[in-house]
């Protein structure tokens, strides 16, 4: 999965350095928690209110090996 398709995905999303913020699909999110970053081929997640990056992708319809490139 490319990152924009994830991206598209979430709301509220901003750049944020090397990343992006967004609003968190696993919990009532008024403010953006949600960092995002592509790194080596990964999307990596962190909720910094403490949901997993699984139940983040469950909330979106997705699952774990999506976040992987699958090259």
């Amino acid at each position: 999965m490319m990152i924009s398709t994830l991206l598209d995905r979430l709301d509220c999303v901003k750049q944020q350095g090397s990343g992006f913020i967004a609003r968190c699909p696993a919990h009532d999110d008024q403010n953006p928690s949600l960092s995002i970053k592509e790194e080596k081929g990964k999307i990596l997640l962190h909720c910094h209110a403490g949901c997993t990056a699984e139940s983040i992708v469950s909330a979106l319809g997705l699952s774990l090996s999506d976040l992987f490139n699958s090259e």
